[in-house]
């Protein structure tokens, strides 16, 4: 009976190894996070393995950066926003990011970019970007400090597959 409980035991210990840690431990380096993270904090991500992330609209997730974002050995924060099939833009008649023509509340925001800002070609400085469709295996992610935030209003969709975490 010893024995069983101890192979059970070495087995499960086994797999926890094989399959690698469940969380993992990162900090950012801006505030384009805040409220929810501030320059600096650790904060902890569900590891994501790759191609099996299944995104879902408000999700806080930590991505290699695509070749469009500057180096991909480099990793982000960003909230998802859309996912594929979607239609988002900025702005509805209150100033809100709308997906499908519907404006969202979003309580988890922060700084908010001007809304008077006129868009600027690879600067996220306005509110205003859109319509842009989402493709398949793709996300739209975008900062919760909106005002200091680089993200996929100027920078472009996320793919799937770039993300390796989601934070807890």
């Amino acid at each position: 009976m010893r024995t069983r409980i101890l192979l059970c035991a070495v087995l499960l210990l086994a797999g926890c190894v094989a399959d690698g840690p469940k969380t993992k431990q990162y900090s950012l380096g801006t505030d384009a996070m805040l409220p929810k993270l501030r320059a600096n904090q650790p904060f902890t991500a569900k590891v994501v393995k790759a191609g099996t992330y299944k995104p879902t609209p408000g999700d806080v997730v930590v991505f290699r950066n695509p070749a469009k974002w500057g180096p991909s050995d480099n990793k982000s924060v960003k909230r998802v926003i859309a996912v594929e099939g979607f239609v988002i833009a900025c702005c509805d008649v209150d100033g809100r990011v709308t997906l499908d023509g519907v404006g969202l509340d979003e309580p988890y925001l922060g700084e908010n970019s001007p809304l008077g800002a006129s868009p600027v070609a690879g600067q996220c400085t306005s509110r205003r970007f859109g319509p842009v469709t989402v493709e398949p295996g793709q996300v739209f992610v975008m900062g919760d400090s909106r005002g200091v935030s680089m993200d996929s209003r100027c920078l472009g969709t996320v793919p799937n597959s770039n993300v390796i975490g989601v934070v807890e």
